[in-house]
């Protein structure tokens, strides 16, 4: 007679046997609640479920658990099953006469590279790269069901197996697709992976693009469009269905996920620098962009389209999206473009009312968990601040790279470490509470 504690101890070596089996297939586990698998983290919002790390520091700051370099550009972190991934652009070297090759367009040659870093002690795991014009990556990696997604600067996307790098697919979105950079930059999208499709902002013949995931193939698009803008496509319940909505220089608008059918679009003439992601809540999008004097607008998606709810002139995010906590909006918000002038404010979701300014952080990416702001500063300092409408309350602050560093990647919170990135070079700070 088979008893409970058999059945007990046969499932017990069922699972050890399955976990052994894909430790030794180099398997990984899906991402989970406590993962940040890509831009933005797991809701693409900028906002951490995580709590309990601590802001009391040391006087010298957190400890770093690692440094490691992961060669020029601005992209963020993905950290999914103890695994951080990145990406970096590196030059070629230069010939036997000390130039640098350079392509018809006068680019400089290089290679894009992704790196996968052990999430512990920074050691790498793997690298893949392939030539690019070395111009610097500033897309960030997206982690889906054991592969990596990365777009690079002039139009590759790459899908990798997330155990080892092994390339399993790969398009580029202006020789594949008719894709068009905008004239001041190369592609800064970070692809979103819904369902069964990678979506990206293209530009040329296609406004947005989706991609099959496992395969690369096209999908469907929308368009066309003109030059792709450097805002990332954010995820949204179209009455049901999967939805996704994209900024682009002249338009916002709402599509169908599965279909790339148009729900909805919003003319504006925006312009200028497109780079913020949309932040979606509800049904309201705030859309922030620095067209020449900044400006903020806030959109209710109804049956009959979209109405606008409150716009702002004279205040507009440049580079940086902002972290929605408690109907609170904070973020770098610019009227001048300008580093110094640049202030950090906390704005009413509802009204547009601006809360409070506070000045000295510059461009500042940031990111929100358990209430509180996790900055970066453009003098390569991390700083911790209440989110609290009332006033800014600063908890903890640290310098992490040297003041002219370029610290303008998204700081990231998993795990009870922060990972930042200053220029060439990644940190891990550990901030695990007692």
């Amino acid at each position: 007679m088979v008893t409970i504690r058999r059945i007990l101890a046969w499932w017990l070596r069922a699972a050890v046997l399955v976990v052994a089996v894909a430790d030794l297939r180099g398997g990984l586990p899906t991402a989970c609640a406590a993962d940040w698998p890509q831009w933005r983290g797991p809701n693409r919002d900028g906002v951490s479920a995580e709590k309990g790390w601590t802001t009391k520091w040391p006087e010298k700051g957190p400890k770093v658990l690692w440094k490691a370099y992961v060669n020029g550009g601005y992209s963020s972190f993905a950290v999914v099953g103890g695994r951080v991934y990145t990406m970096g652009s590196a030059l070629d070297k230069p010939g036997p006469d000390g130039k640098y090759k350079k392509d018809e367009q006068g680019r400089t040659l290089g290679r894009n590279i992704i790196w996968c870093l052990d999430a512990e002690t920074g050691k790498q795991l793997w690298e893949h790269s392939y030539p690019a014009p070395a111009d610097g990556t500033q897309s960030t990696p997206a982690v889906y069901d054991g592969r990596v997604y990365t777009l690079g600067p002039f139009g590759q996307i790459c899908c990798l197996d997330a155990a080892d790098g092994r390339p399993i697919w790969s398009q580029n979105l202006l020789r594949d697709f008719g894709g068009k950079l905008r004239p001041y930059s190369g592609y800064a999208c970070s692809p979103l992976v819904l369902q069964n499709v990678v979506i990206v902002h293209a530009g040329g013949n296609a406004l947005v693009l989706a991609l099959d995931r496992k395969t690369g193939h096209l999908a469907w698009k929308s368009g066309p469009g003109e030059g792709a803008a450097e805002s990332s496509p954010v995820p949204y319940d179209a009455g049901g269905k999967p939805g996704v909505v994209m900024l682009t220089p002249k338009v916002a608008l709402g599509l169908n996920a599965a279909s790339g059918d148009e729900l909805w679009r919003y003319p504006w003439k925006g312009g200028g620098y497109t780079i913020p992601t949309p932040l979606v809540h509800g049904d309201r999008v705030l859309l922030s962009v620095f067209p020449r004097d900044g400006l903020s607008l806030m959109l209710q998606l109804t049956s009959s389209g979209p109405k606008e709810v409150w716009k702002t002139s004279g205040m507009g995010l440049l580079f940086h999206s902002g972290v929605l906590v408690d109907g609170h909006v904070y973020g770098p918000y610019s009227n001048s473009g300008e580093a110094d002038t640049t202030l950090l404010q906390c704005v009413s979701w509802d009204t547009g009312e601006v809360k409070w300014t506070h000045a000295g952080f510059g461009f500042s990416p940031l990111v929100a968990a358990d209430g509180k702001l996790i900055l970066i500063t453009d003098d390569g300092e991390l700083v911790v601040a209440e989110a609290s409408p009332k006033a800014y309350k600063e908890l903890a602050r640290a310098k992490v790279f040297p003041s002219k560093s370029k610290s303008w990647v998204c700081p990231v919170l998993c795990g009870g470490r922060i990972y930042c990135r200053g220029g060439e070079n990644a940190v891990c700070l550990d901030v695990k509470g007692q």
